[in-house]
């Protein structure tokens, strides 16, 4: 496919192409309305034959300063020949009044109804809830959208741990409520991992709990007629903060993964959530970890700020942003494939 039909395809027909990439300032060019444009594949090549980069060094390169375009170009999308999603997110976008507020919570309300008229008719919403605001406001818009008696919270606390209030915040919602320990079952996958007489390291252990919760949560849906449905939030999802196919990248429908930290609590406060779950600190709540703004090393607030361009932050600030974002793109790449 040329292009032009790449464009048009995509909806861009008054887009400019640009022929040739120029690194020098991280982008390639922009057309009559501020869009970003260029060919994936084009700089793929280029920084492969021109710089002697390998494929990965350039798709590692050329994600990062995607990223980076975006702080220059608030004003609209990237459109990218194999990376499209940052055209999801990155478009003009306020939720400061509470029309707008109101706006993108019944609409995202209105979304869930669709998803599940067009992919479950009937079906229930399986959340996995941790206690925190996210698994909250998404179980929350789910029965807003769908009844409560068609949502079911699940909590699944690994050795040491409690339900972190799970039981009172679905007797709240008016959903059913189910606690499953899974100590028995990371216990046996360290024990398995450990027999190979390797030292099992401490990142693994971290990854071990999130995906058995994933396989728990598809397990329970399929047995009780249900979707699963994730919890994932934009700042998560940009930095990388979460596990692969285990919290992340592993469930049938997102509803908040496009919307900041910051955005998602205006929601919750829209659907008269209460305070000490909104406001909770933050933790991804997995073996020796600390709360997630300790673990990533800046504050959710700036994070936001640096998404939606609301504010200009110092510059040591923006780096570190922007290496988390670089060193953990990888996560949000297609799984690769041999094309015969």
């Amino acid at each position: 496919m040329s292009k032009r039909d790449l464009l048009v395809d995509l909806g861009y027909e008054d887009s400019v192409v640009f022929e040739s990439p120029d690194y020098d300032n991280a982008i390639i060019g922009t057309d009559d309305n501020s869009r970003v444009v260029y060919d994936y594949d084009k700089m793929v090549e280029c920084l492969m034959e021109e710089y002697g980069m390998d494929y990965e060094e350039a798709v590692e390169f050329i994600d990062y300063n995607t990223i980076r375009a975006l702080s220059y170009y608030p004003n609209g999308p990237i459109v990218v020949h194999g990376i499209e999603i940052y055209d999801e997110y990155n478009k003009p976008f306020k939720m400061d009044t509470e029309e707008e507020i109101k706006r993108v919570s019944e609409d995202c309300i209105n979304w869930i109804k669709s998803w599940f008229d067009e992919n479950g008719n009937g079906c229930n919403a399986i959340v996995g809830v941790s206690g925190g605001k996210d698994s909250l406001i998404v179980a929350a818009l789910c029965a807003k959208a769908l009844g409560p008696e068609r949502v079911i919270g699940i909590s699944m606390p690994d050795n040491g741990q409690g339900t972190n209030e799970a039981e009172k915040i679905c007797e709240y919602l008016g959903i059913k409520y189910y606690c499953i320990p899974i100590d028995g079952i990371t216990g046996a996958m360290n024990f398995s991992l450990e027999l190979t007489g390797d030292k099992v390291s401490k990142q693994t252990k971290q990854n071990i709990p999130p995906r058995i919760r994933m396989s728990l949560l598809y397990g329970f849906a399929q047995s009780h007629n249900g979707r699963v449905v994730g919890t994932t939030n934009l700042d998560e999802r940009l930095t990388g903060y979460f596990t692969k196919f285990g919290d992340g990248l592993a469930s049938d429908l997102e509803p908040i993964e496009l919307l900041t930290v910051g955005e998602i609590i205006k929601i919750g406060k829209y659907l008269n959530l209460p305070d000490k779950w909104l406001y909770k600190t933050p933790s991804a709540d997995l073996p020796n970890t600390k709360t997630d703004e300790e673990e990533l090393g800046f504050s959710y607030k700036d994070f936001d700020e640096y998404i939606r361009h609301t504010k200009e932050l110092p510059k040591e600030i923006v780096d570190k942003l922007e290496k988390r974002i670089n060193d953990n793109s990888y996560k949000l790449n297609p799984i690769a494939h041999y094309v015969p």
